[in-house]
């Protein structure tokens, strides 16, 4: 696959993290706390749009074979297994650099569940836009 297909369908959650580092650099989660609800929820939604793209573009004729649940659920599952690796990145820079990206378990648990609540829209977003798409396609 050519990396400019890849940067195509990885675009959005760029986006958040361009978003996200700017939010650093400006200590807007200090700020405004709530930022951090809304950077999961929309990163969550991001991955999973870009993971829906991604599988469309490589298995195009077995996601059509493959049962609408297993499909939400393998899309959910890389979208857990993401948000998962994103929560461990802050505890190891927690630990480096005390940046107090996790300041306490309840705000991990609350950052996982946004992030999954978010691939779970994200995913019914890519499903209503894939299936008017073809509508048009097929008129």
């Amino acid at each position: 696959m050519k990396t400019i297909k890849l940067l195509k369908i990885f675009t959005f959650p760029i986006i958040i993290l361009v978003i996200h580092s700017i939010f650093v650099l400006l200590d807007a989660y200090e700020i405004y706390s709530w930022l951090d609800l809304l950077m999961h929820f929309f990163g969550g939604l991001a991955i999973a749009a870009s993971y829906v793209s991604l599988l469309r573009s490589i298995h195009h004729r077995s996601l059509e074979e493959m049962p609408g649940i297993l499909f939400f659920l393998f899309i959910i599952s890389l979208v857990a297994l993401t948000a998962v690796l994103w929560e461990f990145l802050e505890f190891i820079l927690d630990l480096m650099f005390n940046l107090r990206a996790q300041p306490d378990l309840t705000d991990t648990i609350i950052d996982l569940f946004l992030g999954l609540v978010g691939g779970i829209c994200g995913y019914f977003i890519m499903k209503h836009q894939h299936r008017h798409v073809n509508e048009i396609v097929e008129k």
